[in-house]
């Protein structure tokens, strides 16, 4: 099984800082702050898997490829 994902992004902030004084609101410091950006991604993933046989177990391992009991059980509580 093979996956390929690709992804483009495009980000924009613009962003004015004032400063101004109490007394006479006079401008002290003004910052004028633009970025641009564009991001591009390319993931990619390869699963490769084999069954083997159970040679040799007891029958309560069944027919398991990885020749061991495995469980999963939920400790979190779902939300209704």
């Amino acid at each position: 099984m093979a996956n390929l994902v690709t992804s483009y992004e495009t980000s924009h902030s613009h962003r004015l800082y004032n400063e101004n004084d109490l007394a006479t609101d006079a401008p002290m410091v003004t910052i004028d702050n633009l970025i641009k950006g564009k991001t591009f991604s390319v993931l990619g993933e390869v699963d490769y898997e084999k069954t083997w046989k159970t040679a040799g177990l007891p029958p309560e391992y069944g027919t398991r490829s990885h020749g061991y009991k495995t469980s999963m059980s939920n400790k979190i509580p779902s939300i209704a």
